[in-house]
């Protein structure tokens, strides 16, 4: 089984989705988004990689990511 993460990145608003191939399928398994309202670029980057640790760092804890 693989986990795929796919990000479509943007500095207002970055989408996320995680799709499982099991070998002869592929099932939807996560997806959002992920919104920094305005302010300074780098600010906004910011957010977008904490948050998207966040994200990771949950979908490890369920077993839903390893490296």
């Amino acid at each position: 089984m693989t986990l795929i993460l796919g990000i479509d990145p943007g500095s207002r608003i970055t989408g996320y989705g995680v799709i499982r191939d099991t070998g002869r399928t592929c099932e939807y398994v996560a997806s959002g988004c992920i919104r920094t309202g305005g302010g300074p670029l780098a600010e906004r980057l910011q957010i977008v990689f904490r948050l998207s640790l966040i994200h990771i760092s949950e979908s490890t804890r369920l077993g839903m990511i390893s490296y």
